[in-house]
């Protein structure tokens, strides 16, 4: 085990606090963020759903924008808690894509699924999976910072399919830069998963694909990132955001490549 400093802020929008001794007495959200970013700390906005709701099964523009604002503002603030406890806020994954949406390529914003455990039936339902080169307090910490990690839950199976082994494994992404291909290398209890456990989303959380692969030239709908869900037989895997930009713009960047 790895131990970080870091605590959850709770008197106001909850957020977790991490490589910092900074204990808030505010019930102010930006006054805490400025103090994370000044102390020089990571900070995770925490089941975000808790704190508005759906208009029309939609995000509403305003809760978009006021999120989005966070995210620019401030540079602790590098992910956002999708999964919560028994999935309390199903509509996360909405503003993440939406805020998504908003940011990328250039500024991804990283998930997570968290227990936020207040009772041993809490404890075991969610996974942060931390990919490490070593066991340490700054790989920990890099890994954070630039989304070398993925999630996963049992919570969208029910309740009688429940089961951390059921959750897929994801062993590493490989991205073809001669073909254009994503291909993810996963798992499921040592068995390989069906192409319909693979689901690809695009720009507003619409999927686009199915299957282990994607072929970035041939898909249409994609939009400024994709990420994938593989669901297996308890539970379900997510990966990080993929940024997307065209040939254009990367040439209009100095970049070569398609």
């Amino acid at each position: 085990m790895v131990a970080v400093p870091g605590n959850e802020l709770s008197r106001h929008h909850h957020t977790l606090s991490l490589f910092s001794d900074f204990e808030n007495e505010t019930k102010d959200l930006e006054t805490s963020l400025t103090q994370i970013d000044e102390r020089g700390g990571l900070s995770v906005l925490a089941h975000p759903g808790r704190y508005w709701k759906l208009e029309e099964g939609k995000v509403p523009d305003e809760v978009r924008d006021r999120y989005v604002a966070h995210y620019k503002k401030h540079d602790s603030l590098i992910g956002m808690e999708v999964v919560n406890q028994g999935d309390r806020y199903p509509r996360d994954r909405a503003l993440w894509d939406a805020v998504l949406t908003e940011l990328m390529p250039e500024q991804p914003i990283w998930g997570m699924a968290n227990d936020d455990s207040h009772k041993i039936l809490h404890i075991g339902l969610n996974q942060t999976i931390m990919l490490l080169p070593e066991h340490t307090e700054q790989a920990v910490r890099q890994a954070l910072e630039t989304g070398s990690y993925y999630f996963a839950t049992v919570t969208p199976h029910p309740q009688n399919e429940r089961d951390p082994a059921g959750i897929p494994v994801i062993h590493h992404t490989d991205h073809d830069k001669k073909t254009n291909v994503i291909t993810i290398h996963a798992d499921c209890g040592g068995e390989p998963l069906d192409d319909g456990a693979f689901s690809w989303m695009s720009a507003g959380g619409k999927v686009i694909a199915q299957g282990p692969t994607l072929a970035l030239n041939e898909v249409e709908g994609l939009s400024k990132y994709v990420r994938a869900e593989i669901r297996g037989t308890g539970g379900t895997a997510f990966t990080q955001p993929f940024g997307l930009r065209t040939a254009a713009e990367m040439a209009s960047d100095g970049i070569s490549g398609e």
